[in-house]
């Protein structure tokens, strides 16, 4: 069941109650000008001047007011993939202190349900991406087979950078959600086409055989292909980072980057557009550890997951006018807590609802107005605080 919020009606009266208040600004401005311009201010009566000039001012000051903290500059998303509520718990747990997202300003539950009904990756991705519900195996399109606008798309629509990272292969369900379109979550390599027509600035993650073959197509599309941080640093331009590997903790192989030093690059990188950016970053290995049901595995991703968090909260507090959101696409493994352990139940994905939290809200009234939203939700705001 969808659950939508009536504050996403109210946002769209909103902007066209700017609109038409910018309009009567624009008249009293030019009318507030020629009353300065043509008027003898030293015949007027003082209580009137104080008048006009209060009005001038209002008239002045009104616009840059009408749009103030309903927008920011920079949205990031982060995406736990398969993390639920009782991963969160367990996660607590193991770090004996609250996770980096504890302390945001809200949170809230989403159900996950796609078309087909228990969802995937792919069609979970897809309705945090686009707002829209689709089937299990979909990248970023509707039932009628059109491409669905993501909000990567919709970011760059207004001049800003877009990037997209995730300890996943990059043509994995999530990070292709946010920078592809298909008909098949398996279709790498029109994937990876996808992915070259995008006007993505930033891809990083995991490299496979398929990529390799393309890597004369990255070049010609602006990419410079990287297979290691070190070179990406280098870089100009676009950037395609393409790693032999992802672990959780830097381990010296060569082309091994971990997450954490991506999310440090990406912040790094992308805030160099003045207009601000849209990013999306996936801990993707929780979900793998969940479906093998290896409890420590799943623990030490959701950490690192964790640490890639607190690095984008403190930057985001830092450098303010940022947004950032941390969720799930879905929970896999079924985990439960009982007499004094946690253990798996399952190796597949779950119907539990996906936390939401939410730091850096511009506005004044909550997000949502129900404790329980949808996942295709967190886009209706996405995209609202883009001003899109």
């Amino acid at each position: 069941m969808i659950i939508s919020s009536p504050y996403i009606n109210v946002y769209r009266n909103m902007y066209f109650i700017r609109i038409y208040l910018r309009i009567f600004l624009f008249l009293t401005k030019r009318t507030a000008r020629y009353i300065i311009e043509n008027m003898n201010l030293k015949k007027i009566n003082r209580k009137i001047q104080c008048l006009i000039l209060l009005f001038v001012c209002v008239v002045l000051i009104l616009p840059g007011c009408a749009n103030r903290g309903q927008t920011v500059k920079n949205l990031i998303i982060m995406i736990g993939d398969g993390m639920g509520p009782v991963h969160e718990e367990a996660g607590r747990a193991e770090k004996c202190e609250p996770l980096a997202w504890d302390g945001f300003e809200y949170c809230f539950e989403a159900t996950t349900d796609s078309l087909s009904g228990l969802t995937d990756s792919a069609a979970a991705a897809t309705a945090i991406a686009t707002g829209t519900k689709t089937y299990n195996g979909v990248i970023c399109k509707g039932q009628d087979g059109k491409d669905l606008k993501t909000v990567t798309e919709l970011a760059k629509s207004k001049k800003k950078a877009a990037g997209v990272i995730t300890s996943d292969v990059l043509s994995g369900a999530t990070p292709a959600c946010f920078s592809a379109h298909s008909d098949g979550r398996g279709l790498e390599n029109d994937i990876i086409e996808s992915q070259l027509k995008s006007r993505i600035d930033l891809l990083m993650g995991q490299s496979t055989a398929a990529y390799d073959g393309y890597y004369g197509d990255f070049k010609k599309k602006g990419f410079t292909y990287c297979g290691s941080l070190a070179e990406a640093e280098k870089a100009s331009g676009k950037i395609a980072g393409l790693f032999a590997g992802v672990p959780v903790k830097n381990n010296g192989l060569p082309g091994h980057e971990t997450l954490r030093d991506m999310t440090v690059f990406a912040l790094n990188r992308l805030s160099k557009n003045k207009r601000g950016f849209a990013l999306m970053i996936e801990g993707a290995k929780i979900d793998h550890a969940s479906h093998s049901n290896l409890y420590g595995q799943m623990i030490a991703e959701l950490l690192a997951f964790d640490e890639c968090v607190e690095i984008a909260r403190d930057w985001a507090q830092a450098h303010g006018n940022t947004m950032v959101i941390v969720t799930a696409d879905h929970e896999t493994g079924g985990l439960k807590f009982s007499d004094g352990s946690y253990f798996f139940t399952s190796a597949g994905h779950t119907d539990s609802n996906a936390s939401v939290y939410i730091q850096g809200w511009p506005r004044e009234e909550p997000p949502f107005a129900e404790k329980i939203i949808d996942n295709t939700d967190i886009f209706k705001i996405s995209r609202s605080v883009l001003g899109v």
